[in-house]
């Protein structure tokens, strides 16, 4: 059913709502004597950046869609139709995501202090729960296909949810890095990888409940025979090497580890790109191959039971 395309949205649209959600939450501890006068360079620095790449992210999302459909001019339909659906929701959330995003990447860029700071924070907070939204859409796009079992569980808008957030947090702390601002602000990236390290747990409680849930789901129907053949795929069959290697290993364990290294340390230290950048490359690993996964490990043994 699904291809990479979709697998690519998937992640994408995750990340990019992931990190508009951390970034809105971030900008709305920024002092309000701090946004009442000049803004400083590193926080316009971080913010401007930050909400690039998740504009930039969240337009590449909606590329994928775009090319996965093939039948383009059917696409306004999704926005004009008038009927709500899962696709038209999700189209207006990515939309409206790419909107604030953009929005944010221009004020931040361009304007050197805030005069109506009320405003200024009610906007923040939509964005968060824009993003929110996003990220959690990208869960539920799967979980509400009642015809793969192994999708249709709360367990996966959750897990999708907490990978993203995880993915928004690196890519904050990546943003931070390359932009300079880590150094002035080492102790406040310093929790937020401590935030992400936790992140990480839940991830893989969530992730542990997905798998165990299905591998001995009750019943002698299609539907468990189905969500145990998934879930034996994704643990023993042809992508458990995968799944294995590149999800658990890299995106949970693996980040976990450099996570705990910086709380260790109290702060990102001068000189240590690998604070920033190799939990980058495990989460983002680990995130497009969970999603992978998930997707080609529902959906062939369903088709297997199909006889396709």
């Amino acid at each position: 059913m699904f291809g990479v395309l979709i697998v690519c949205y998937l992640f994408l649209g995750g990340l990019g709502g992931g990190l508009c959600l951390v970034l809105s939450l971030v900008g709305l501890t920024v002092p309000r004597e701090e946004l009442g006068r000049r803004i400083t360079a590193p926080y316009r620095s971080f913010f401007r950046y930050g909400y690039a790449a998740s504009t930039c992210s969240l337009i590449a999302a909606a590329l994928c869609l775009l090319v996965d459909s093939g039948n383009h001019g059917a696409l306004a339909y999704l926005f004009f139709s008038g009927r709500i659906t899962y696709l038209s929701v999700g189209s207006y959330l990515l939309v409206g995501g790419v909107a604030l995003s953009a929005v944010f990447a221009y004020l931040w860029a361009v304007r050197s202090s805030v005069r109506r700071v009320r405003a200024f924070r009610a906007l923040q907070i939509a964005a968060a729960l824009v993003g929110l939204a996003v990220a959690l859409y990208t869960g539920l796009f799967l979980a509400s296909m009642q015809a793969v079992p192994f999708w249709n569980t709360l367990w996966l808008p959750a897990l999708f949810l907490l990978s993203s957030v995880s993915c928004g947090l690196v890519a904050a702390l990546i943003v931070g890095h390359m932009s300079g601002v880590s150094l002035q602000f080492g102790q406040y990236f310093a929790r937020m990888a401590a935030i992400d390290a936790a992140v990480i747990v839940l991830e893989a409680v969530c992730l542990l409940g997905l798998v165990l849930g299905s591998l001995f789901a009750g019943g002698s129907d299609s539907a468990s025979a189905a969500a145990s053949a998934s879930a034996s795929a994704l643990l023993f069959g042809e992508y458990a090497w995968v799944f294995w290697s590149v999800s658990v290993a890299l995106g949970l364990v693996a980040a976990f580890v450099v996570d705990a290294t910086v709380m260790r340390a109290g702060q990102i230290l001068p000189g240590r790109p690998c604070y920033s950048l190799v939990p980058g490359v495990c989460v983002f690993a680990g995130a497009f191959a969970l999603r992978f996964c998930m997707v080609m490990a529902g959906e062939h043994p369903v088709a297997s039971l199909l006889g396709a």
